[in-house]
């Protein structure tokens, strides 16, 4: 990434309207692929873009979040091609909100994980599906 964007990002004000924080999300929705917790983050933020309450209010949570996804795009891991000689390794996270999957493998002499692909998504409503139920 060119570092003047690297800089713009670093340096991305605070949200000051619904519409703000929707350009944001859209701009970090990109990278969302290079971080596991992207939907259970994103999900504080995309709360604040619905028209519950009619009124914009900027918490300590959302504060976080936004400061976790600006993070990101700047220290984003990248990608590798699999080696089928090496193990693979699949972690999966999942919470109310989200579910994220890496797959990786630990690469060359130092043993360090390199990322092979990365999924994250928003889980809709807390619809309670059952055996055999599309």
């Amino acid at each position: 990434m060119d570092p003047a964007k690297l800089r713009a990002v670093k340096n991305w004000p605070r949200p000051t309207s619904v519409r703000l924080v929707q350009c944001f999300l859209g701009f970090t929705n990109f990278y969302r692929r290079f971080m596991k917790t992207f939907s259970t983050v994103a999900a504080l933020l995309t709360a604040l873009t619905r028209k519950a309450s009619g009124r914009f209010c900027w918490s300590t949570e959302a504060q976080q979040a936004f400061e976790e996804l600006k993070h990101h795009p700047i220290t984003a891991p990248i990608l590798w091609l699999p080696d089928a000689e090496l193990p693979f390794i699949i972690e999966v996270d999942a919470s109310e909100v989200g579910v994220g999957v890496v797959l990786s493998q630990r690469s060359g002499e130092d043993k360090t994980a390199s990322l092979l692909l990365l999924l994250s998504a928003s889980v809709p409503g807390r619809r309670q599906l059952r055996h055999g139920q599309p």
